[in-house]
């Protein structure tokens, strides 16, 4: 989420928590939404947060988004009243 969790400084917070172990992180970008403020991530940065990922020895892998044209992708289903 662009701002919240997307800055190399959090790459490098994750690099330590996971320390020591193996692990496979798959990135998923943000889906933005109506009626949610929060943005994607730049892709700049989400390759850069890989990168620092990457460069410490973990598997790394952006995922990428389907359904999003529709507001069907990941995070974006939601309910709707009708308005009458």
């Amino acid at each position: 989420i662009r701002g919240v969790n997307d800055s190399p400084e959090h790459a490098k917070k994750l690099c330590r928590l996971l320390s020591g172990m193996r692990a496979k992180i798959n990135l998923i970008p943000f889906n933005e939404c109506p009626g949610i403020d929060l943005k994607t991530p730049d892709m700049e940065a989400i390759l850069a947060f890989q990168e620092i990922l990457v460069n410490n020895k973990f598997t790394a892998i952006i995922r990428k988004s389907k359904g999003r044209e529709i507001s069907a992708a990941c995070g974006q289903l939601k309910g709707e009243a009708a308005k009458i």
